[in-house]
């Protein structure tokens, strides 16, 4: 979908079709898939942004030039690598994910933390700056999509 040059277009129309005041849609590349495909992907990311939809890195901080990508490629989220998130609890892991999100937030870019298991690990994760968090601890992925109808009254 990275080379796809009529996704931006696509997503303008469904954006479009859903009528939404919120921004319900972010598009997720994998860093080394825009690594790969680097100005390919800053010219989708652009094409993406011009027609209202929000762009994240996932897996981010797994190749050498992560941070060079900030500034680059201007994502609207990045969700770190597991390496990251997984075991928080250790001192040396703790520091080297705190100093890599230092570097996200200077650019204002906002983070998602994932491969949350336990209560502890969302206190960590908080802490070391993540405001959106996913994982088993919330929910177990669905096998099927499914569309919840709530009754307005």
């Amino acid at each position: 979908s990275i080379q796809d040059k009529t996704l931006a277009q696509v997503l303008a129309k469904l954006l479009g079709a859903l009528k939404s005041a919120h921004n319900p849609l972010i598009v997720q590349f994998n860093e080394t898939t825009v690594v790969t495909y680097l100005q390919v992907a800053k010219n989708q990311i652009d094409a993406l942004h011009q027609a209202g939809v929000k762009v994240s890195i996932n897996d981010f901080g797994s190749t050498l030039n992560s941070k060079n990508l900030l500034n680059h490629l201007q994502p609207d989220l990045v969700k770190l690598d597991k390496a990251y998130m997984t075991n928080l609890n250790n001192e040396d892991n703790f520091s080297a994910t705190q100093a890599l999100v230092d570097e996200i937030q200077k650019v204002d870019i906002d983070m998602i933390g994932g491969y949350i298991e336990a209560p502890q690990e969302v206190a960590k994760a908080w802490t070391v700056g993540a405001r959106y968090l996913q994982g088993y601890y919330f929910q177990k992925p669905n096998a099927k999509l499914t569309l919840n109808q709530e009754e307005r009254l």
